[in-house]
């Protein structure tokens, strides 16, 4: 989920102060020059001149990038031909503080290619706009309140999208290609961004921006369901969610628009799709402009409901369903039409605060009713636990487990039913999301996991066994967000 959208009102801020900042550097190193004042806003670092101007300097991506081999340390991973990957934000967890720092690094995939008695680690940038233009003049400003100057500076064509970041998730549209796989990294305020996956010379690699006519952003968690792709894109000032189905997606044609009114800002990270509707959540999100120097003026209000939207396309017609409490939902696990009732599974969010990290996501069941009534039903066990980045495996769902802001294992469910915790050794973290692969008939769990020096390993356990297979990596690994993985064949 990304939040930069929001600060769309700061937009009013004068052209003439906007260029004069442009002039010099992108703005911010002119701001750096008024000391103690700006530094309370965040704008400078005025005892840390240093790294100031360091983050100033032009970089060379490949310099952080990594392309190994290694040779498989047990038999079970030569069974396995395919790749993991891993995309999430280029950001140091240690001093990531709140969600905003969380959504706003650079795109990283970091994945694994399998190939017999060897595996191939990969650590690709995703070559964006943004990302291209600073590695020649230097990094932006990472504060919140240059932010909407930079989108401003974009729509008149003087600097990149910002926003742009393709960090969010993988989208596999099935395309093969002589030596390999095209997919797509998102991010839910720009375009997709097309890469390769080469299984002929392992690797990774950008191959160019995918711009969708009539699409000006596409969703973090877009679909592929049948030849078809759904995504969604939202206007904050107008309240408006845009529901679009592409049904010629690999030529990027025949696009289908679907115009839906939401009760609150509509913040729409990820949604559902049926056989009957598209399913979104309008949770209570409004404005708050009491203190945004220091915090982004959006808040969760928990004294209104939020609201389930079902979305008819074939008769083009919206169904709202007030919820008897607030809640987000960042992830769906399951979403069910039958005899009449619609019933979903996911973490659930009570509260949320985009300028904490200070979130938990409870696992739960809500059911919506013919006639509209909505009843929310509780594990009390896993009431005690943090969950979320669900994954389906035939009717359970696989999800990560978070302690202490780490990923420590994973609750395996059947309805709201637990079916099994696992738990990762000590010192073993896992960097985010996990794929779910077969190997000769058994499922396991597939992941990049962390020491505590950051040194990174391959992860491979059973869901419904003891199995467990570590392969060190010996190189240092970053959190990541949403995965894949892709076998070798289609």
């Amino acid at each position: 989920m990304n939040i930069f959208l929001l600060l769309s009102p700061l937009l009013t801020l004068s052209l003439s102060f906007c260029l004069s900042l442009f002039s010099i550097a992108h703005g911010w190193r002119l701001l750096s020059s008024f000391g103690h004042s700006v530094k309370k806003i965040g704008f400078a670092e005025t005892n840390n001149w240093r790294k100031t101007f360091d983050e100033l300097r032009p970089f060379r991506i490949e310099s952080r990038e990594v392309l190994k081999t290694i040779p498989i340390n047990d038999t079970t991973l030569s069974k396995i031909r395919g790749f993991y990957g891993l995309i999430g934000p280029d950001v140091n967890a240690s001093k990531v503080s709140t969600l905003y720092e969380l959504f706003t690094g650079d795109g990283l995939i970091q994945g694994v290619f399998f190939n017999g008695d060897n595996i191939t680690f990969a650590k690709h940038f995703v070559r964006t706009e943004k990302l291209i233009f600073e590695s020649i003049h230097g990094r932006f400003s990472k504060n919140i309140m240059m932010t909407p100057i930079y989108v401003l500076l974009n729509k008149m064509g003087w600097l990149p999208n910002v926003l742009g970041l393709a960090n969010t998730a993988l989208l596999d549209l099935q395309q093969k290609t002589d030596t390999g796989r095209h997919i797509y990294a998102l991010f839910e305020r720009d375009s997709p961004y097309q890469i390769h996956v080469d299984f002929e010379n392992p690797g990774i690699s950008t191959v160019k921006k995918r711009n969708i006519p009539g699409i000006a952003h596409f969703s973090g968690h877009s679909k592929y369901e049948c030849g078809q792709v759904h995504t969604v894109d939202y206007d904050v000032m107008t309240n408006h969610l845009y529901y679009f189905r592409l049904n010629d997606a690999r030529k990027n044609r025949d696009v289908s628009k679907s115009v839906i009114s939401t009760r609150y800002i509509p913040i729409i990270h990820d949604f559902a799709v049926t056989s009957k509707n598209a399913v979104f959540l309008d949770a209570p999100f409004v404005w708050d402009f009491t203190n945004t120097v220091k915090k982004i003026p959006v808040i969760f209000d928990h004294t209104n409901p939020a609201y389930i939207c079902l979305y008819d396309s074939s008769r083009k017609t919206t169904r709202r369903i007030r919820c008897p409490d607030p809640f987000y939902i960042f992830h769906y696990a399951d979403v069910l039409e039958k005899d009449g009732n619609l019933e979903i599974y996911a973490p659930l969010y009570d509260r949320l605060d985009f300028s904490s990290l200070d979130i938990s996501g409870k696992y739960r069941r809500v059911r919506v009713s013919p006639s509209g009534q909505v009843v929310i039903k509780k594990n009390s066990a896993l009431e005690r636990l943090n969950l979320d980045f669900p994954r389906k495996w035939g009717s359970y769902v696989v999800l990560r487990a978070i302690e202490e802001r780490a990923i420590t294992g994973f609750v395996v469910c059947k309805g709201l039913d637990i079916i099994r915790r696992i738990r990762l050794p000590a010192g073993r973290h896992f960097c985010g999301e996990p794929a779910l692969v077969e190997i000769e008939g058994e499922p396991f769990i597939m992941g990049l996991a962390y020491d505590g020096d950051s040194l990174g390993y391959l992860v491979v356990l059973g869901i419904f066994t003891e199995k467990y297979i570590e392969q060190s990596l010996g190189v240092p690994l970053t959190i990541g967000f949403h995965s894949l993985f892709l076998y070798d064949q289609l």
